[in-house]
């Protein structure tokens, strides 16, 4: 179970940092 709540936080992490980059190449 611990191993799906890191699985989901590092896509969470991963998913933030791609839209956070979107947004820079973007605006």
């Amino acid at each position: 179970m611990e191993l799906v709540i890191i699985n989901l936080i590092l896509m969470s992490l991963m998913i933030s940092s791609i839209i956070v980059m979107v947004q820079l190449i973007l605006f």
